[in-house]
């Protein structure tokens, strides 16, 4: 049966952030690399500037600042569009809180099994620890074991503690305390970002029954994580894509523990450069990117250079939002979070690499035309065991794959450094 067309854009929240304030991507070539990817330092400072400049600049938004806060601060709220039979609304959603995603029941042997698993990962649990924040409860063991159960997928009742086990276990205790004693002070300033901040959040997850409405509790959670955030480093702020990532967060873990665990992930995970002006880690992950495709889809990517579609015309979304904002069905967003927080940007990249090899055969028979539509809307994963464990999986732990990676950040920045 064919799909509605409007009923798919429906599917997809909004996601526009104007690639013009991206610095010009270089092609990689299969048979060699452009010698003209890299820009001055001066052009690089300017487009940061423009950047910060005009992702702030929002005077034609008539709503004040305190007006914003106000309307997430109060207790009443007030719903979109119509009034929300949130009860109504909670027998038509699926396991995850989507009204539009696949609905179908799980089955008593998918049930069944689920329970077994979660069993199993109890079993792994290291030990339950209360500290002075309250935190950090349990920990576990890092163990063959535990990675290979993660590339299975994480038992959604252990995802939450699991999530937060891995984004913070480069940090101690003290450090924990200090950011949860930190944002206890952040949520109550104002942010300069608060305007951008409240025009994404109806966009965000915007057919979740968590986010659905309007400063509903979901909302008030995720601009106080967001407002938070934009003042604990400022140099970064706010962007779009960064309330897909934090949203993701609190439909797991309480607010916060989102707003530490988004912390830890900007701080160990590379976030931080990926969102700084100019998106310099974004720029070198392309490069990375179209270097693992050249080993191992080089007919895709020689035919993407033909058609001149750079990565960033489809690949920015994917690596800002982590995968979420409907890039995929949300159950497979899930599945690439488990790995991607187990293993780092690395990971990430090869998920990249890997769905354009899952669907390397049909892009093929595209134009330029039909390529942009279906790699800016949501893309199916039909199996999502398939595609972590028999194409992610063993193009991460590929010798090669690392040393691919490697060579390509160094002669990323080795091109980019200014003489």
């Amino acid at each position: 049966m064919s799909e509605n067309p409007v009923f798919m854009e429906k599917m997809v929240p909004s996601f526009e952030l104007d690639l013009k304030e991206l610095p010009p991507i270089p092609r990689v070539e299969v048979d060699e690399i452009s010698e003209n990817c890299s820009d001055s330092q001066n052009s690089v400072n300017d487009i940061q500037e423009t950047f910060v400049n005009k992702r702030r600049n929002l005077s034609n938004y008539s709503i004040s600042r305190s007006e914003i806060r106000k309307s997430y601060q109060s207790t009443s709220t007030c719903l979109s569009e119509s009034a929300l039979d949130l009860e109504k609304l909670a027998s038509q959603v699926d396991r995850y809180g989507f009204l539009e995603e696949d609905q179908t029941s799980p089955n008593t042997s998918s049930l069944e099994k689920e329970v077994e698993r979660a069993l199993k990962w109890k079993g792994m649990v290291l030990s339950k620890t209360i500290g002075v924040s309250n935190l950090r409860l349990y920990s576990f063991k890092e163990s063959r074991k535990l990675v290979r159960r993660t590339y299975k997928g994480v038992p959604d009742c252990w995802r939450g503690e699991y999530w937060y086990f891995l984004s913070t276990r480069k940090i101690s205790m003290k450090t924990e305390r200090k950011l949860t004693s930190d944002y206890q002070v952040l949520s109550s300033l104002e942010s300069t970002d608060e305007t951008q901040i409240d025009l994404d959040i109806p966009r965000t997850l915007q057919d979740n029954i968590m986010f659905k409405q309007r400063y509903g509790l979901g909302q008030r959670m995720l601009f106080t994580v967001l407002t938070s955030f934009s003042n604990y480093d400022k140099e970064v702020g706010y962007c779009q894509g960064m309330a897909s990532v934090a949203s993701t967060l609190i439909a797991y873990i309480s607010e916060e523990k989102s707003f530490v665990a988004l912390s830890c992930l900007f701080e160990h995970y590379s976030l931080r450069e990926m969102f700084l002006p100019g998106f310099p880690k974004l720029m070198e992950t392309f490069h990375v990117q179209a270097k693992l495709m050249k080993k191992h889809t080089p007919k895709l990517l020689q035919y993407l250079n033909t058609l001149d579609i750079q990565l960033s015309f489809f690949a920015a979304r994917w690596y800002l939002t982590l995968f979420s904002s409907g890039v995929v069905p949300h159950r497979t967003t899930l599945r690439i979070w488990d790995i991607f927080l187990l293993h780092g940007l690395d990971m990430l990249i090869c998920v990249s690499v890997a769905l354009l090899k899952y669907h390397e055969v049909s892009l093929l028979k595209m134009g330029f035309e039909e390529i942009m539509t279906f790699l800016n809307r949501k893309i199916p994963v039909n199996n999502d065991d398939f595609f972590i464990i028999d194409i992610v999986k063993p193009l991460y732990e590929r010798r090669s794959t690392l040393r691919i990676i490697s060579r390509a950040r160094d002669e990323y920045k080795r091109i980019n450094t200014p003489s």
